[in-house]
């Protein structure tokens, strides 16, 4: 059995690029053993082994045609063949350290580590210098959750063999595993050193440099890595981890579908795709990739925690309970469960999940972990009506928050001036023209909390509008442009820029499959975009809901939003990021008179139907009974707000920041000059 020329070949020079040179050698060898005439061969074998200095593996009376053919075998992935091959040619040879090390990486392909343990360390017996044998048995150590003797390996292989990047990458995967990731990071740069491009070192190195929040330096990594035609799942998955990271959901998603596409097996791909899907506002993708993640491993919690959290959104209250109890079960102290518990139960003072939360807070050493037991601890002592050991939970789960937030303060006000600069001239203002080419939009923004998801279900209970949730399409789009620095206005203006706009959003919009001719994309953070949109979508709505500054911000600063809003967790950026917000909406307001409807939460929830029928009058709809009993409308909401929608309306919720006056003072005094 053979493979071809060109494929030998390429296998050969994939063998030199890790640095494992003997099986680069037995390869050119076992092609110039069929083709001696083969020039290419000849000369890569020259190559090799003038000038380095490595000598050769004793291989005593054992044949190169031999071996050949297990190890063509081998290449062809025909495992079973190239064992049965290699174990009889052991039983003639078998003090030939090659073929122990030999078989070692076929029982590892074969994911039989504890099998290739004894035949590396055989191999070492025999030939105790052999670089490669030392490097391979600390790469299944390490797959056997040892990693203290891996890296004992690893370093003696070199100390053997300072020059071979494989061993360097094989160093830097099990600093990872040891939680070093700057050493991590330094070994991957010194295979890269040695190996300019090497697609292994640089895709790993990725995601140490996630872990390290190095968000944007992995990407680069990892684009390098795709760029040298690497395209595997951990590719994938790294890269859509640290788009995850770097707020670029869309981008997320697609690495995230090519990783589970390429190890449809990988647990971890499917729970972020389904995190990133959640996050998206795509419920039944999330609730599809969490299905898959319990499916593969039903005893891990945190796939029935995102289950739940699904079930949730989609207004499956039974379901999302069975979820996060089951979760519970499996994991008494899993921090998605246990603050989905939290939020959907009234707790009392002597109530036992008090305790079990308690406990975990103090137990774990996970930053984000300790932060959602505080923000559990902080609702649940509220329930007790303790609000001063309330605050002081809020206080800790915002503080611990912070550690783990990347900010993008600078990218943010930055955007803000460009906005301004950009819009600032009317007379550079041009539009595209209004056109029917298919649903028309309104777009619900204002601050987070201010009401924007009532707003929309009102919308969405309307028998001719899709509440399409929180898309992410329009900041994916805009942001890049205007965190970086602001067009000219006359380049962005261009109808060519502002139909590619168009296109790119509506093209996310119709991946959502519905039949309304009106959907409502209710995304806070537009209202740093109302001149985009009312630009590209001339036949859009705008509603702006306004609601009690101060209710706002402290609603903010209670909320477990996750790590994405870096002026959610102190009290001097949440106003400073409310006063930036109050500047745009009132530049957007002299530019554009009668544009944008304001709706003021407070007076929604005291006058329902009045004001109910203000909104859909300038929505261009027909009044609808539907829209006053909104939380009967069965769709999925994915916000905070989640849980307030499937109640009638109340009032009252903008003073729930009283209980808490003594404390929030710097707050307050922030606050009042805007």
């Amino acid at each position: 059995m053979s493979i071809s020329v060109d494929k030998a070949m390429a296998q050969a020079k994939a063998h030199i690029k890790k640095g494992e040179i003997v099986q680069a050698r037995f390869v050119y060898e076992s092609v110039l053993s069929r083709f001696p005439g083969n020039q290419r061969a000849r000369d890569a074998l020259a190559k090799l082994n003038s000038g380095t200095g490595m000598g050769t593996t004793p291989v005593g009376d054992l044949r190169k045609e031999d071996f050949d053919r297990a190890y063509n075998l081998f290449l062809a992935g025909r495992l079973q063949e190239a064992r049965a091959h290699a174990v009889a040619l052991l039983q003639q040879h078998p003090r030939v350290a090659l073929l122990h090390s030999f078989l070692g990486g076929i029982h590892a392909r074969m994911n039989e580590h504890e099998v290739a343990l004894g035949h590396y360390r055989r191999s070492l017996e025999l030939d105790p210098t052999n670089a490669d044998a030392h490097s391979n048995l600390s790469a299944s150590l390490l797959t056997l959750n040892r990693p203290d003797d891996a890296r004992a390996s690893v370093e003696e292989a070199i100390r053997l063999k300072p020059d071979r990047p494989n061993a360097q990458v094989n160093l830097g995967n099990i600093l990872v595993r040891q939680g070093l990731h700057e050493e991590a990071v330094a070994a991957y740069r010194q295979a890269l050193r040695l190996s300019p491009g090497n697609a292994d070192a640089l895709v790993n190195m990725g995601g140490a440099l996630h872990e390290l929040k190095k968000y944007d330096e992995a990407i680069a990594a990892l684009l390098k890595a795709r760029e040298g035609g690497a395209a595997s799942a951990s590719l994938h998955y790294n890269l859509g981890r640290a788009y995850k990271k770097a707020n670029r959901w869309h981008d997320a998603e697609v690495e995230l579908s090519q990783a589970v596409r390429l190890s449809p097996g990988d647990v971890d791909a499917w729970l972020e795709l389904g995190k990133v899907a959640f996050r998206r506002g795509n419920m039944l993708a999330a609730l599809e990739a969490g299905t898959r993640a319990v499916d593969l491993a039903p005893e891990r919690a945190v796939g029935h925690a995102l289950l739940g959290m699904c079930h949730r959104n989609l207004g499956n209250m039974a379901e999302e309970e069975a979820c996060i109890v089951r979760a519970l079960e499996l994991d008494p102290e899993d921090p998605t469960a246990l603050y989905e518990f939290a939020e959907r139960t009234r707790f009392t003072a002597d109530d036992p999940m008090f305790t079990r939360v308690a406990e975990a807070y103090e137990k774990t050493e996970d930053l984000r972990e300790k932060s959602s037991f505080a923000f559990a601890l902080a609702k649940a002592s509220q329930d007790t009506g303790d609000f001063d050991a309330a605050f002081g939970w809020y206080q800790k789960g915002n503080a611990l928050r912070a550690e783990v937030a990347v900010s993008r303060k600078a990218e943010d006000l930055r955007a803000f001036a460009n906005l301004r600069k950009t819009f600032e001239r009317r007379e550079h203002f041009t539009r595209l023209e209004a056109v029917a080419d298919g649903p028309r939009p309104i777009f619900v923004l204002g601050m987070p909390r201010s009401g924007t998801t009532l707003v929309e279900q009102i919308l969405a209970s309307h028998s001719q509008v899709f509440g399409a949730d929180e898309l992410t399409a329009l900041p994916e789009i805009c942001a890049p442009v205007f965190e970086a620095s602001s067009q000219p206005p006359d380049r962005f203006f261009a109808q060519a820029n502002l139909a590619e706009i168009r296109a790119r959003y509506l093209g996310e919009v119709r991946k959502l499959c519905f039949a309304e001719r009106v959907f409502v994309d209710k995304m806070p953070f537009n209202f740093a975009y109302v001149g985009v949109i009312l630009a590209a979508f001339p036949e859009a709505r705008i509603v702006h809901t306004v609601r009690d500054k101060v209710a706002v911000c402290w609603s903010i600063y209670t909320r477990n939003f996750g790590n994405d809003m870096w002026f959610a967790q102190d009290f001097d950026d949440l106003a400073e990021y409310y006063g930036q917000y109050r500047r745009m909406m009132a530049f957007w307001h002299e530019k554009f008179p009668g544009a944008i409807y304001d709706l003021n939460y407070e007076k929604l929830t005291e006058n329902q139907e009045d004001e109910t029928r203000r909104l859909l009058d300038h929505c261009g709809l027909a009044f609808e009974a539907a829209c006053l009993n909104f939380q009967d409308t069965e769709r999925a909401v994915r916000t905070a707000s989640v849980r307030q929608v499937r109640q009638k309306m109340y009032t009252g919720s903008s003073n729930a920041w009283r209980n808490y006056e003594k404390h929030i003072g710097p707050l307050l005094r922030a606050l009042d000059p805007l």
